[in-house]
């Protein structure tokens, strides 16, 4: 198993850049006791860290429930329904 070191000016507070790469080793259970406490003491001060968690959490969910699933495709109405809602994603971003 290769070690991952992360560097900080503290002991306690990592970066956000950190805290992302922390997440991703986290699903694989590759951080030691010291790291899962930093990373938790990141997530609960960044909002934005504890959203990407959740948030890749579920994608890998979907990704491993897509995967079980052998024969799965979106209907044309799916197709249509996800094509709006990313073009009215867009268009709200762009607004803004």
């Amino acid at each position: 198993m290769k070690k991952h070191r992360i560097t900080t000016k503290s002991n306690w507070n990592l970066n956000c850049k950190e805290a992302t790469f922390l997440t991703e080793l986290s699903k694989e259970g590759k951080l030691s006791m010291s790291l899962r406490i930093r990373l938790w003491y990141h997530l609960t001060v960044c909002p934005p860290c504890k959203r990407f968690k959740k948030q890749t959490l579920l994608l890998a969910e979907k990704l491993k429930n897509l995967g079980n699933s052998s024969n799965h495709s979106l209907e044309n109405s799916e197709k249509r329904q996800l094509q709006e809602q990313i073009e009215q994603a867009l268009a709200k971003k762009n607004k803004g």
